[in-house]
């Protein structure tokens, strides 16, 4: 039995927790990776000027608790059954504490983009070379926490003076967990002042920042034991004390290994409330050109080649949510299910409508903080369910836009792995599979974040020996979507016409 092995009973349990920007996801897992219970619940983010996207932090453990409730209240396991519990979350995202450990100010979401002019600060001091050459970070973008750090310095010096630990958001929630303060590595690969090559905080960009190291976690590997519950979150969820808590996974990372997608060769996509593609890789290639970014892979001596556009699945909740009150009212939790009817009956290029789904900046390819949502060729002939049609269409062809900018850095994929909410709309994954003009694999569980982290958690408490076993035990192909011949030839139609929206 290895050294961090427990003894594993066969009612034992995994439960995972992904906290996404919009929502919080809990799943149960037995030890072969198969779903027993899930429970998700949204919330509304702050958006209190273009730029600024906020939530108060409380609700992230406040929606954690009701979830892991919905899961306890059902019977299908008792609390003493859950081994371990681990986290998955968005990157970027943070929250600052004050010595007393309180909260100084909301949680800065990572789709932020107030930091642009100190983007472009740290760009004249630094340089995007050696920048890129340290943090694996193609762009200086202001969506990082370095540059988020350099606004608060700036716009909000006694939030700044206040704070005396920034944690990213897993690091955060273990420590409501735990009490412990860890920073889990791959989260924090895209902070902008983490130097990937040594795995260590970025002495130069700590001294201009004016940040010390202490006020971040200890750096932790994925997959890492941090400790038993301590009592008083033991008590508010309702688990036993025993229960281990274990670092997962940033979700995208999380996502990868939930995907399969563990050797160079395999392409996954995430639609959630982003678009995230993702190529794993021997060694980054430092090729400011590629505009792709790097990340430590949870698979030890593996990296990451990260491209995420910023508002994907977000554009189709932020219509379903300012437009579809009526649906909402009628179907509940099943609404997506009803615009994806919707949207079937609109013929594939919706009738010359075309929208860029840029709604928050773009990000890849080519950095655009200012950047904008548009929709366009509207006529009195189009519907509701042509917009609805029209969005997903749009994240469809960002897919291929970013997939041919991959594809010219490391070579054809073997394939599409597609994963997150979206990959439950089986209209979204033929539309998908008809632009890409490539097969789109659908997963049985399609929350890789959550099956990536009960993988890492599985192999933490020695469950499985290694990634590779835990991906052999865990991931399990449901379905292939070929491409359909009709719908490729209008598709190579209207890509171009996304392509000149897209580029307003």
């Amino acid at each position: 039995m290895p050294p961090n092995a427990h003894a594993i009973n066969a009612s034992d349990c995994i439960l995972t927790v992904d906290i996404g920007a919009t929502s919080v996801k809990v799943i149960l897992f037995d030890m072969e990776g198969r779903e027993l219970q899930s429970s998700g619940r949204e919330y509304q983010l702050i958006t209190d000027g273009p730029l600024r996207v906020e939530l108060q932090p409380h609700l992230y453990w406040d929606t954690f608790r009701r979830c892991v409730a919905d899961i306890l209240a059902n019977g299908v396991v008792k609390p003493d059954d859950i081994k371990v519990l681990t986290v998955s979350t968005q990157g970027e995202t943070f929250v600052t504490l004050d010595e007393h450990g309180q909260p100084t100010g909301n949680a800065i979401i990572w789709i932020d983009s107030r930091a642009a002019d100190e983007a472009e600060q740290i760009r004249q001091h630094f340089g995007r070379d050696a920048f890129f050459q340290t943090t694996g970070l193609g762009e200086i973008a202001a969506i990082w926490p370095a540059c988020k750090i350099l606004w608060l310095r700036r716009h909000d010096p006694q939030r700044f003076k206040r704070m005396n630990k920034l944690l990213l958001l897993q690091d955060y929630m273990i420590h409501l967990l735990t009490g412990e303060f860890v920073c889990e590595l791959t989260n924090a690969s895209s902070c902008g002042y983490l130097d990937i090559n040594s795995a260590r905080w970025w002495p130069q960009m700590m001294d201009f920042l004016d940040v010390r190291p202490e006020q971040f976690g200890r750096l932790t590997p994925s997959g890492t034991i941090v400790g038993p519950l301590q009592a008083r979150a033991a008590k508010e969820l309702g688990l036993g004390p025993a229960t281990l808590v274990a670092t997962g996974a940033q979700d995208q990372t999380a996502s990868a290994l939930g995907g399969g997608n563990i050797r160079p060769g395999i392409l996954t996509e995430t639609t959630g409330t982003a678009l995230a593609m993702i190529r794993t890789i021997d060694a980054p290639r430092y090729d400011l050109d590629a505009n792709i970014n790097y990340v430590p892979h949870s698979v030890p001596g593996q990296f990451i080649a990260l491209a995420v556009s910023q508002t994907a699945g977000m554009v189709l909740k932020w219509f379903k949510d300012t437009f579809c009150t009526q649906e909402m009212a009628a179907a509940g939790e099943r609404v997506y299910a009803v615009l994806d009817d919707m949207a079937a009956r609109v013929p594939p290029g919706c009738d010359g409508m075309t929208v860029s789904p840029h709604f928050s900046g773009k990000l890849f390819p080519g950095t655009d903080a200012n950047r904008r949502g548009v929709f366009h060729g509207v006529t009195l002939h189009h519907g509701k369910a042509h917009f609805v049609r029209a969005i997903m269409e749009s994240v469809a062809f960002m897919l291929r836009e970013n997939v041919e900018y991959l594809d010219r850095a490391y070579g054809p994929a073997e394939g599409v792995i597609s994963l997150g909410g979206g990959a439950r709309s089986r209209l979204w994954a033929q539309i998908k599979a008809s632009v890409l003009n490539t097969p789109v694999d659908l997963l049985e569980c399609s929350e890789s974040p959550s099956l990536g982290s009960a993988m890492l958690a599985a192999v933490a408490i020695g469950a499985v020996e290694n990634i590779a076993q835990a991906c052999a035990r865990f991931v399990r192909v449901k379905e292939r979507i070929d491409p359909d011949p009709a719908q490729v030839d209008v598709y190579r139609e209207v890509y171009p016409r996304f392509l000149k929206t897209s580029g307003l």
